[in-house]
């Protein structure tokens, strides 16, 4: 693939800067927010239902019954967590995001992963990238009273989140092209939305699913879902281990900072601390791009 994994997470990083403060805009209930949103994005991305080739192994399917379900409880806590939280804190689960996943990957393709981490090079760049990058994201909150109420839900975020993302590379491994990236991003939209949809009637009237501001809300973050999910799987798709992207992902707090500190918000921005995660991205690129 011309685009390299580290591409990938570069413009999900940008992405998910503007995805995870959204809901700080609107204030959204979670559920019915990812019903429309979903929708949205599930119609964008259904031409390649008829463009790419449907995959034969019945893992794939299996694969993407789960990450639905995963897909559809993450994304509705982290709607709430930026509604609760802001933006900012709702990124904060990665760190914990990629502990997780390196270890369920690891496990997953243990050999291969002991055969990565044997190079001496590769073992200390990511090793530094991950201590840098954890360092330096929860130094921006270490005061923080946000973070203290929001971490056992951080921590919840963090697990399902990191299984999502060891399933979507499991299931990609049945995949040969980029359509199927996007064939899968449709499929996950869709599964979400019929979850979404059943959730919301549990819980709603039809008046207050079909909310004006809902459905605007909804629209917005559906066409931002469109642009960064493939991208998410195709970053997945290509890395070596699910952590690795998980680490360039932290650096949507640096771009909303940068943003905070624009707008004249509250940011809590340290410089040193936003350099520091910025240099553990270019570690960890400098000593896995030949993998």
């Amino acid at each position: 693939m011309i685009i390299p994994w580290w591409g990938f997470a570069l413009y999900v990083s940008a992405g998910n800067a503007i995805r995870s403060n959204l809901n700080s805009h609107y204030k959204a209930d979670g559920v019915r927010v990812r019903l429309w949103s979903s929708l949205v994005s599930a119609v964008l991305l259904s031409p390649f239902l008829f463009i790419a080739r449907w995959p034969e192994n019945i893992e794939f399917y299996i694969s993407l019954a789960l990450g639905c379900c995963l897909v559809s409880t993450l994304s509705i806590k982290l709607l709430d967590l930026s509604a609760k939280y802001g933006g900012p804190v709702a990124t904060l689960s990665r760190p914990f995001h990629v502990f997780f996943s390196f270890t369920l990957w690891g496990l997953v393709a243990f050999d291969d992963t002991v055969q990565m981490m044997s190079d001496p090079k590769v073992l200390t760049g990511v090793v530094a990238a991950f201590a840098l990058a954890t360092a330096s994201q929860f130094s921006l909150y270490r005061n923080g009273v946000d973070l203290k109420h929001a971490l056992k839900e951080l921590l919840f975020v963090a697990v399902c989140g990191a299984i999502m993302s060891v399933v979507i590379k499991y299931g990609m491994i049945f995949t040969d092209g980029y359509e199927q990236a996007l064939l899968w991003g449709c499929l996950t939209q869709t599964g979400v939305c019929v979850i979404s949809t059943i959730r919301s009637k549990l819980r709603h009237s039809v008046k207050d699913i079909a909310d004006r501001h809902i459905m605007k809300a909804g629209l917005v973050m559906g066409i931002m879902n469109a642009a960064v999910v493939p991208a998410v799987i195709l970053s997945l798709r290509e890395t070596p281990n699910p952590a690795f992207t998980s680490i360039i992902f932290m650096l949507s707090t640096v771009w909303l900072m940068i943003y905070y500190k624009f707008r004249g918000l509250d940011a809590r921005v340290r410089p040193m601390q936003i350099a520091f995660l910025l240099l553990s991205a270019v570690i960890l690129i400098a000593s896995t791009h030949k993998l």
